[in-house]
């Protein structure tokens, strides 16, 4: 029984399983529109909705509040009255995107942000419970797995809505969602236990947890920086927008594979250790990507890159738990890779033009030699008498 989860542990062992798998579909509903952006939010432009500078700025929005929101709630707010931030969580995200059916231009931008902000309040609950269990790379390893199939579902019933909803077919099945998602709240605790306090003398958040936190922080901005861009590199080296378009299709069938892959062999593997190789073997996929037009070794180079997506974010939960036993830095860890995956477009797109993407890879590559470093500094420092 995993003791540590709620104020009042529960009673069996299927009223722990039925709040996790609670706390994780909850999760998943917050983040459902990450993985379907591009779809969206191309359809809103291609009806004229939306033109592709507030394109942008609603996909950095979305994740941004995600970001904040989860990471200040994490740092700031007890988890207490659950089922109540559940439920406004997901009252507000259904009636945003309902409003985003009649929505245009900076409207869609606004209803994103909020929508965003819903979702940070469900990423809370959902990291509250993850974090709290002794099973936590397991259950983390299950949440990447469980966001891949859940995206990819939403991913495959848009097309087959838009004939009669046209480009709000997927607000109407995000609102939809959010809707079956209320009979999750009964599956939630009102509370959680309240974490150890840290040792008196001592900072809220130790100097490993916050390098810890930092090499998610940047690993997430090194794979998000490069991925919105994936399409525009392979055009670049003259691969045809079919091969691309299968090759994405199966970077996501291999996050399925790596989130399944993680969950069995993740609690036998060193985070210190399996995280920097995971970031070398990223450097590998990008120096393909920037260097080679073959087809083949470009697809397979995305592939990995998906693979190693899921493989590497559950790692840094067991590596935060290590360093910082009181587990607040576990609390603060989904808002600091969703604050890094918004970053990271603007950092690998800063130096960038239409003409020229080398600078793409190459500032991919920095952040994932940053990412391993701060792993590296993590231990290291905890290791310290």
């Amino acid at each position: 029984m995993d003791a540590i989860l709620m104020s009042e542990p529960p009673r069996t062992a299927s009223d722990l399983k039925a709040t996790q798998t609670s706390a994780l579909a909850l999760g998943c509903l917050a983040l459902l529109m990450l993985g379907v952006q591009p779809l969206i939010l191309g359809a809103l432009a291609t009806a004229g909705r939306l033109d592709v500078q507030l394109l942008g700025l609603a996909a950095m929005i979305e994740m941004l509040t995600l970001g904040i929101v989860s990471g200040a709630m994490g740092a700031l707010v007890p988890h207490r009255n659950l089922v109540s931030w559940g439920a406004g969580g997901i009252v507000v995200l259904v009636a945003s995107n309902l409003a985003c059916m009649e929505a245009s231009g900076l409207g869609i931008v606004t209803l994103r942000g909020l929508s965003g902000a819903a979702g940070g309040a469900l990423v809370w609950i959902a990291a509250g419970v993850i974090g709290r269990s002794r099973a936590a790379l397991r259950l983390s390893g299950i949440f990447s797995g469980a966001q891949a199939l859940t995206q990819a579902l939403l991913a495959a019933l848009i097309p087959l809505g838009a004939p009669v909803l046209g480009a709000n077919s997927g607000f109407a099945l995000l609102a939809l969602a959010g809707t079956l998602c209320l009979a999750f709240l009964f599956g939630i605790p009102r509370t959680l236990a309240d974490l150890p306090a840290p040792e008196e003398g001592h900072a809220r958040l130790s100097r490993p947890g916050l390098l810890g936190l930092g090499g998610a922080f940047f690993l997430m901005a090194g794979i998000v920086g490069v991925w919105v861009f994936v399409e525009q590199i392979a055009t670049q080296h003259g691969i045809a927008s079919g091969t691309i378009s299968l090759a994405i299709a199966g970077s996501l069938a291999m996050q399925i594979v790596a989130a399944a892959f993680i969950t069995w062999c993740g609690p036998r593997a060193r985070p210190v250790i399996a995280l920097p190789l995971i970031c070398a073997a990223y450097i590998a996929c990008l120096a393909v990507m920037a260097v080679t037009a073959n087809h083949v070794l470009f697809v397979a180079a995305i592939l990995l890159f998906g693979f190693l997506w899921t493989s590497s974010l559950p790692l840094f939960l067991p590596l935060l738990i290590a360093v910082d036993p009181t587990r607040r830095s576990a609390m603060l860890l989904a808002g600091a890779q969703l604050l890094g995956g918004s970053a990271g477009p603007m950092i690998t797109g800063l130096l960038a033009t239409d003409a020229n993407l080398s600078p793409v890879t190459a500032c991919g590559a920095g952040l994932f030699v940053i990412s391993a470093l701060c792993v590296i500094l993590a231990a290291a420092v905890k290791s310290r008498p």
